[in-house]
């Protein structure tokens, strides 16, 4: 939508529009999405699932409904389609809680503050658009109240505590969903208490930064908190440096700064831009993070959405309508582990012997061991190098 916006070319509607038809088409019997999953994948029915995959389907729908260029046809089955969603959610969703919690003593659905903010979100959306606040008010708004209250919210930390173990607040990198759907909430529904929390949450994030040996700042991984005592930090645990959430965090960070300048931050702010340009690959992936245990998922990268999301905001009226490329064969290392891939295949060896590849565009196209076929693959022509890359990270 955003690159249609800006460049009128019509190839990125009919893809908005597209987008939009196959999350219709995705919505099972009983009102769920299936697909709506993650470790589970591939998923063909809507019972292995969890609030926050259903609540993002939910989200682009209503984003692709309220949109100036969007179907008018469409806007009428999105609303059937989410009167039938909201229903099933909340019947199979609603107070069930985690496996810490058990069921939820007062609201919420799994208890989990990232991921019912989504729902609360959605359904927060949902009203303002379609002028039908009966969700929102009956499960959207008390989960909202849970969320931003001190059983949650730790005002004086500018975090949130996750709620599927003790005393562990969301890891850094999943405030930009806390941030995000709280914006989502105050712009449907003007609640005056979401601001405040809103730049709070924000302002904190650079409690997070910190340098590392290469020079470049990166945000830690998550705070360490006292049980009893949610005024102060009690320590950072810094690893691993997860760059897929950089962007996001970036765009909250920037938003921030543009109502509430700050030289100081705003360097800060530059210094972590430089980092997230640093760790692009040649084929336009990013590691999913540094520093980590297992190097495969320092190379191991698919495109990032919010990388490129952020580049269209970044660049604004500068942004030039992307071509089509061609992917280069692109030879990633790191240990003993090599990554290969170029515009249709990929393999990983280790120790200079295969032992996966596969098809891109078949999830399912996977070959075990360095002997195995898949039918229309040909992994000899990923023996050969356009670029080789070297990636350390630790």
């Amino acid at each position: 939508m955003q690159l249609y916006e800006r460049t009128l070319d019509q190839r990125w509607r009919w893809q908005a529009d597209d987008i939009a038809a196959q999350v219709l088409h995705l919505q099972a019997p009983d009102g769920g999405f299936i697909h709506a999953a993650n470790e589970f994948e591939p998923s063909y029915t809507s019972s292995l699932t969890c609030p926050i995959h259903q609540g993002l389907g939910a989200l682009a729908l209503l984003c692709y409904a309220e949109w100036p260029h969007a179907w008018p046809e469409r806007r009428n089955l999105i609303r059937e389609a989410l009167q039938r969603h909201f229903a099933w959610l909340c019947k199979n969703w609603w107070l069930r809680g985690n496996v810490w919690t058990g069921p939820l003593p007062q609201a919420g659905f799994c208890g989990v503050s990232n991921q019912d903010l989504v729902v609360v979100a959605a359904m927060a959306k949902y009203a303002a658009i379609y002028g039908d606040d009966e969700y929102f008010q009956r499960y959207g708004k008390p989960t909202l109240n849970l969320y931003i209250s001190p059983r949650y919210y730790h005002e004086s930390l500018g975090l949130f505590e996750r709620g599927d173990k003790p005393n562990f607040v969301e890891r850094t990198g999943y405030h930009y969903l806390v941030i995000t759907m709280l914006e989502i909430a105050h712009a449907a529904t003007g609640d005056a208490r979401l601001p405040s929390v809103i730049d709070n949450t924000c302002r904190h994030l650079f409690d997070a930064v910190h340098e590392e040996a290469d020079g470049l700042l990166y945000l830690a991984w998550g705070a360490q908190t006292y049980s009893e005592d949610k005024g102060r930090v009690a320590g950072w645990d810094l690893y691993p440096h997860v760059m897929t959430d950089l962007a996001p965090l970036l765009e909250n960070m920037a938003a921030y700064l543009q109502r509430h300048p700050d030289g100081e931050k705003e360097a800060v702010f530059r210094r972590l831009e430089k980092t997230l340009a640093a760790h692009v690959y040649s084929d336009g992936t990013q590691p999913l993070n540094l520093r980590g245990e297992d190097p495969l998922f320092r190379i191991a990268c698919t495109f990032s959405t919010p990388l490129w999301y952020y580049a269209i905001l970044r660049l604004g009226d500068r942004l030039q309508n992307p071509s089509p490329v061609v992917l280069p064969t692109v030879h990633r290392r790191c240990r003993n582990i090599v990554w290969k891939t170029n515009q249709t295949m990929w393999s990983i060896e280790v120790d200079g012997r295969r032992e996966f590849a596969g098809l891109k565009a078949n999830e399912s196209g996977i070959s075990i061991g360095p002997d195995e076929v898949v039918y229309g693959a040909d992994f000899s022509l990923l023996d050969e190098p356009d670029v080789v890359e070297h990636v350390v990270g630790d």
